[in-house]
């Protein structure tokens, strides 16, 4: 009788020792989705600023094209 008190024992164990692993399992994939979620705000950041970027470099290009094509008008002025 002992040893089959022992087998319940021991289905029980293996029954808590399953859900351990399965809550162990769920918090892993919790922590990789949180990993996952913080690398892709990192990365629409970064997106962000190249654009950012991209739009003061344009503004700067177009300024200095501006001022080139007005001081060329003044040039052109002295001349006439």
């Amino acid at each position: 009788s002992s040893s089959a008190t022992h087998s319940s024992v021991s289905s029980d164990e293996v029954l808590n020792n399953q859900k351990s692993n399965t809550n162990k399992n769920a918090n892993n994939g919790d922590r990789r989705t949180r990993e996952q979620m913080e690398l892709k705000n990192a990365a629409d950041d970064i997106q962000n600023d190249l654009n950012n970027l991209a739009a003061v470099i344009q503004a700067a290009s177009q300024l200095s094209m501006e001022e080139d094509n007005n001081n060329h008008l003044q040039k052109r002025h002295m001349f006439d």
